[in-house]
């Protein structure tokens, strides 16, 4: 759950900004979208959103370059076991 709720609150709320926002604005780019539309209901308020996706493709990238690392070691030690490096964690 909080795995998701993380994912959610780095993610989820982008996605349905920047959805709707090139919906309205369909022959701009998305970022450029965003930050009118932002500008257009608060003047700034466009790059404070901005700012703030920054924080949430970083947090999801590193989930998703998790769960990638894990699936791949995975893999890997199913066709060919992997050694432990350390003696005390295996």
């Amino acid at each position: 759950m909080w795995t998701y709720f993380g994912a959610w609150i780095g993610a989820a709320w982008m996605m349905e900004v920047g959805a709707v926002v090139a919906a309205m604005n369909p022959h701009m780019g998305v970022a450029l979208a965003v930050q009118r539309s932002g500008d257009g209901i608060l003047s700034g308020l466009g790059t404070v959103l901005l700012i703030a996706s920054l924080g949430g493709l970083l947090t999801v990238t590193a989930i998703n370059f998790y769960g990638a690392s894990l699936t791949l070691l995975s893999a890997i030690d199913t066709v060919r076991p992997i050694r432990c490096t350390r003696e005390r964690v295996c």
